[in-house]
Order: C-alpha cells, then structure tokens, then sequence
C-alpha cells in the first residue's frame, strides 16, 4: 500500500504526505485531512527556506577578529 500512495502523492506533487501520513491522528475525515494538508504545507515551508538561503550562497560565518582591516 505504501508504495501505491507514494506513487500518487508524487503524481499529486505532495513531496510530504508519503512520509507523514501514518503520524497523523484520525478523529474525523476532515480533521485528518486537514492535518495531513497543514503538515504538508509546514513542511514545504521549511523546504523553501532551505532552498532559498542555498541559493543566496551566503558567504560563510564572518567574525569581526577575523576580518583583515589593513587590506582595504
């Protein structure tokens, strides 16, 4: 079965619910889809920020005593 539904949420592009959605609670049909859909979300959320700080290629952590002052 797991294989089955990975296959579909890659279809759907649901990159998380594969993973997650044995860990969610089910109470009622619409709370556990909910759950599943925040959970999702949540998790694209941190991806993006991840994406985009790797993308900006921040220089790496600088401190003041390290920094050569005579050179410029």
């Amino acid at each position: 079965m797991s294989n089955l539904i990975r296959e579909k949420c890659k279809s759907l592009r649901l990159a998380y619910v594969a993973d997650i959605y044995e860990q969610i609670p089910f109470d009622n049909p619409e709370q556990y889809i909910s759950a599943l859909l925040q959970q999702e979300l949540e998790h694209r959320e941190v991806a993006k920020g991840e994406r985009l700080i790797k993308k900006a290629k921040f220089m790496n952590e600088k401190e003041l005593e390290d920094y050569r002052w005579s050179e410029h």
